[in-house]
């Protein structure tokens, strides 16, 4: 049971970062388009 609840937080975390991860390459992606436009 230990191991188990240990792994759903690990993955609740994992999750979390894929987040987070995504909505800044989101706000990147936008910079580099506006860096292409620029350039």
């Amino acid at each position: 049971i230990w191991r188990y609840s240990s792994l759903t937080s690990l993955s609740n975390k994992l999750d979390n970062l894929t987040s987070l991860i995504t909505s800044n390459m989101s706000r990147y992606s936008k910079l580099d388009i506006i860096i292409k436009r620029i350039m």
